[in-house]
């Protein structure tokens, strides 16, 4: 025993299984923790005592025989010297004195194995058993419907005041499928009153949904074949209730007094035990994961330990092995591995995919040398593998965890395997939730999937964003300076093209918004006609260039000022007017706003914008809302655009609870507007609504609250500093510069800023991090401000959860910028 504490005692401790392990006089001499949690035991209190004194049998349960089964079981395999596996058993189990005394049923399936001595004698015995209390209780739960289904098919008086009474959910049918009776429960969970369901044929019932092809079938066969149908699952909508998961049971039923048929149809909603069972499923799987997590140290122990070929572990219900070197050659296995991969006993010595070629092809190779080269662990958990089974390759499931093996000197020179069969217990717990688990397989796909797009392009707006922000700011400062026409005319074309690719970049981050869920909108104050006029100036310049006229009309009925997200309103009229000027040539462009419908709390608008342009044809009027698609195959090279534009107009509206107008005539023009409903501001104060700046930027320059502020710039690449470091200049500030945010720390401690920008990815320490230490370890409130070119939403959110005050997009706009230093520091006075 001695020997048995000092090799195994921790392995026993953290395996997930519950196992213990007896002596010949049934004492317990080691228990594993969950064998401990799971009868609400202490270790002081199990080891070295005998079984059945520190699993007593419950007094008041005469009709248990668990003890009599398990005390016949032990015999045998002392005798016999076999394994015995034992069917259910009813075993109750003491509860602490803590959690109120008294007794818990529990049903377990127990199978006891000998471990043999060098003389053959048995040395030991493993009882593993397996807690199957819920599977029991819900299989009884089954039978005693079936029961009381059978009980009210002999003996039910159909006496309407009892129908009415019964808490099960049941109709009385006719042989035409009328409903006689229906029971409370059935209106209570079907919403429903006695006027609505009496008389009514069970197939217009709940809007029709019962009028199921498959349910039709089955209760046809109750009357033409004399039977009934049980246990038949099936999943329907409910306008007035939703979803419901139901198990049906019906059965025909001659009223011998009368002579009439009838059809008993009883219906048990197990939506929320599906539920409940994805819920546990998830719980185990944690479980699981925290488990393998307590075994790392223990493995550590096991793997240098020169006693590792000791009968325990050679015998162990896990299957154990070790793999050394870059060929992963086998050095170590069990007899239960041996006996799982059924090649024999003579494997040391072999490589692995030498052993077992049929692996090859899938994920295992591959996983094993990340795991020997990394040095990190990974669990795999109910996984599918192929397994050779009495000379058959078979397909079994697996929890398992691949661990990197290190020497004394802490070097990595292979990889040790742990694996557990658990085939029957996935296979049962598929046959209960199967469709449950393969809707959520679809679902976390498919999250899987959006999270990797939106990831893709995060880094390709950052990586794209990065070397704009240069182009365009330094195309910026260029046309500050004194150039001649064509100098100006080649910088400008270099900024329009800069301006159009990041256009492009916020389409296409706008789209994967959408796509993802993650759209969001304001709800803020702000005066429409005021936006309006705003937007209609910047296309003054191009209709001038164009000799295109503009034609405005605002219905004056409409408030004055509105509630709504006035930005993501700029982005749709601003594309919607950028395609009519793009394809207008000659003639006019008319925009109008329409109050069609108002209350006291709301006010729908139509907004209109029809132009004379070269119309589009009538068969691809609704393609040109799709994801990068235009009228017209030579539309790009004509006109130019990337046909994302209508794309996010249409969303934008759509997912604002509005609605998309299109109507065109080829070589006449087109007409493209939308409907949206906003809320009415009650306060229709000017000083609640954003209002446009009434100050350009060069008078805001000169106001008292900009002049002299200290700013601390923290960038890695040079030339953004100098970008950045130019802007600041030029608005006359004090500016440092700072590589990375430790160097950025250093300069705070040291001195005084009014204002920090503060770039997010950088070596050493980035944004985030030194951000998260100024708030939380210096407890320095100076307002930081993130200069990004990763603008999607998750990392904005990250910047205001780590304590950035706001954020600027790069490439950066001198505007944006200042105006926001101004809000920062207006927030601090």
């Amino acid at each position: 025993m001695l020997m048995y504490e000092n090799n195994q005692h921790e392995l026993f401790n953290v395996t997930p299984a519950l196992l213990q392990v007896l002596d010949t006089n049934l004492a317990v001499i080691a228990i594993s923790n969950a064998f401990l949690q799971a009868t609400m035991k202490e270790r002081n209190a199990v080891i070295n005592q005998n079984i059945f004194d520190a699993f007593p049998i419950n007094p008041d349960d005469k009709s248990a025989d668990g003890e009599k089964n398990i005390r016949a079981s032990f015999d045998h395999v002392l005798k016999n010297k076999v394994t015995d596996i034992l069917p259910v058993q009813k075993y109750d189990i003491k509860k602490p004195e803590r959690d109120g005394g008294g007794f818990e049923v529990k049903y377990w399936k127990v199978t006891h194995s000998p471990v043999l001595a060098g003389d053959g004698s048995v040395k030991y015995i493993i009882q593993h058993a397996e807690d199957i209390t819920e599977n029991q209780e819900l299989i009884q739960s089954v039978e005693k419907l079936k029961k009381n289904n059978e009980q009210l098919k002999e003996s039910y008086d159909f006496s309407e005041a009892i129908i009415s009474s019964i808490h099960e959910t049941l109709l009385i049918l006719n042989k035409d499928f009328q409903v006689k009776s229906a029971s409370k429960s059935y209106h209570k969970k079907f919403l429903s009153t006695k006027k609505q369901v009496k008389g009514k044929s069970l197939f217009e019932l709940g809007d029709g949904m019962w009028n199921n092809p498959k349910l039709r079938d089955l209760f046809n066969s109750i009357l033409t074949d004399n039977s009934n149908f049980n246990d038949f699952e099936i999943k329907l909508e409910f306008p007035s209730i939703g979803e419901k998961i139901m198990v049906l049971n019906a059965s025909r039923i001659i009223k011998k007094k009368q002579g009439k048929e009838l059809i008993l149809f009883t219906i048990k909603d197990i939506t929320e035990v599906r539920r409940m069972g994805f819920e546990l499923q998830l719980k185990e799987k944690k479980v699981l994961q925290e488990q393998i997590e307590a075994e790392k140290e223990t493995l550590k122990k096991l793997e240098d330990s020169e006693k590792r070929y000791n009968m325990m572990l050679m015998e162990s219900p896990f299957a154990i092995s070790i793999l050394k070197g870059k060929d992963m050659v086998i050095t170590l296995a069990n007899d239960s591995i041996k006996e799982m991969w059924g090649k024999g006993n003579d494997i040391e010595g072999r490589k692995f995919l030498d052993l077992l070629p049929e692996l090859k092809e899938q994920q295992f190779p591959a996983l094993l040398d990340k795991v020997y080269t990394t040095g990190i662990p990974f669990y795999g958990s109910e996984l599918l593998a192929p397994i050779y089974r009495n000379g058959k390759l078979m397909q079994e499931y697996f929890n398992f965890v691949y661990q990197p093996y290190h020497e004394a000197d802490n070097t990595i020179s292979g990889v040790t395997i742990i694996a557990y069969d658990v085939t029957t217990h996935v296979i049962a717990k598929n046959e209960l939730i199967r469709s449950k688990i393969n809707a959520d397989q679809k679902t976390l796909l498919a999250e899987e999937a959006v999270k990797s797009k939106q990831q893709f392009l995060s880094n390709m707006s950052h990586e794209i964003r990065t070397p704009m922000n240069a182009i365009i700011g330094f195309t910026n400062v260029v046309l500050k300076t004194n150039l001649d026409n064509s100098q100006r005319e080649y910088i400008s074309a270099i900024k329009e093209s800069g301006d159009a690719l990041i256009t492009l970049i916020n389409d296409i981050l706008d789209i994967a918004k959408v796509d993802a869920g993650k759209m969001t909108f304001e709800k803020v104050p702000f005066s429409l006609s005021n936006s309006i006029a705003t937007m209609l100036q910047l296309f003054e310049p191009k209709m001038h260039e164009k000799n295109i006229e503009l034609h405005h009309q605002y219905d004056p009925a409409i408030p004055l000022y509105l509630l709504g997200d006035p930005m993501r309103l700029r982005q749709i009229i601003l594309n919607l007017m950028s395609n009519a000027v793009k394809f207008t040539s000659k003639g006019k462009i008319t925009i109008s706003l329409t109050l069609l419908k108002e209350d006291a709390e709301k006010a729908t608008i139509e907004f209109l914008i029809t132009d004379t342009g070269i119309g589009i044809p009538k068969t691809r009027l609704h393609d040109v809302f799709n994801n990068f698609e235009q009228a017209a195959a030579g539309t790009t090279s004509s006109f130019g655009g990337t046909g994302l534009g209508l794309a996010i107009v249409k969303q934008l509206v759509e997912l604002q609870g509005g609605t998309i107008l299109v109507n065109s005539e080829l070589g006449q023009g087109s007409s493209f507007g939308f409907i949206l409903s906003f809320e009415k501001n009650k306060q229709e104060d000017e000083t609640a609504a954003s209002k446009p700046n009434e100050n350009t930027f060069a008078e805001a320059a000169e106001t008292e609250t900009v002049k002299n502020l200290k700013v601390l710039v923290v960038e890695d690449i040079a030339l953004n500093q100098l970008l950045i470091k130019i802007i600041l200049l030029d608005f006359g500030y004090d500016v440092a510069i700072a590589n990375n945010g430790q160097i950025a720390i250093e300069n705070l401690r040291e001195n005084n800023y009014d204002i920090i920008l503060m770039d997010l990815q950088m070596p050493v320490m980035n944004g985030f991090e030194a951000t998260a230490y100024i708030r939380n370890t210096m407890k320095n409130n100076v307002p930081i401000i993130a200069l990004t070119a990763d603008v999607t939403t998750v990392d904005v959110e990250k910047c205001r959860a780590v304590g950035m005050n706001d954020y600027v997009s790069k490439p950066i706009d001198e505007k944006d910028l200042y105006t926001k230093i101004n809000k920062c520091l207006s927030k601090e006075i």
